[in-house]
């Protein structure tokens, strides 16, 4: 799905196809002599996953999904649809709950309304304590990566279009020619570069729990 926060609400994303063919005049490599598309291809995810990485770590809640549910004596285990790569928030009747650490539990089969959770795993979350009646949830987070193909769509606005393509160039030359050193700076930079554009829409880390982040259980949903 794009990410309209940068399209200021509408825009028409570039095509994966595109952007290789743009790449190949770039390498000069118009007939696929010394690349193949399928080699592109990896390089363009590998971008596509580290630009989603900045996201999720600068702005997670534009790439969250949402989901809900109703949590009793017999259900207060939550499968999500996909393994969550970073928990945004989780709420009971409207209200968030943090999550918590399952070693500061004292009794773990403790009933009433939940006032916390804690991950069982990526996409299994247990709310503490034991629900002692019915109670709505929502659970957002930020779903699992899944890669491009040649046929999909980017999912970034076209201002982006010529970093990914930069990432992929510079995957070339690593390729061929690259030195570990200046590898390693050229990547950092296009990083920053990243880093530096959603910071210019005012998001940064500290918004946001981080996916172990715990903190204490009180009674008001609040925080000691």
């Amino acid at each position: 799905m794009p990410l309209l926060f940068l399209y200021g609400g509408g825009g028409m994303a570039t095509s994966v196809s595109t952007i290789l063919t743009n790449v190949r005049y770039k390498i000069v490599d118009p007939d696929s002599v010394n690349f193949t598309d399928a080699e592109l291809l990896v390089y363009l995810n590998e971008a596509d996953r580290t630009i989603r990485n900045l996201i999720a770590f600068h702005a997670p809640q534009f790439l969250e999904t949402t989901e809900t549910g109703t949590a009793d004596s017999d259900n207060y285990i939550i499968t999500l649809s996909s393994y969550a790569t970073k928990m945004t928030d989780v709420k009971i009747d409207g209200k968030s709950i943090p999550m918590i650490s399952k070693a500061d539990i004292s009794d773990i089969d403790d009933e009433g309304k939940p006032r916390g959770y804690f991950m069982q795993d990526f996409n299994t979350l247990r709310l503490y304590p034991i629900p002692s009646d019915t109670y709505s949830y929502t659970v957002m987070y930020v779903p699992n990566y899944e890669s491009l193909d040649s046929t999909d769509d980017l999912r970034y606005p076209e201002m982006l279009d010529d970093l990914l393509g930069e990432f992929i160039v510079l995957r070339c030359i690593a390729r061929d020619e690259g030195s570990p050193t200046i590898e390693a700076e050229m990547f950092k930079n296009w990083r920053g570069q990243i880093a530096q554009l959603l910071s210019s829409f005012g998001y940064n880390e500290g918004t946001v729990r981080g996916y172990y982040h715990s903190r204490p259980v009180t009674d008001d949903y609040g925080v000691v």
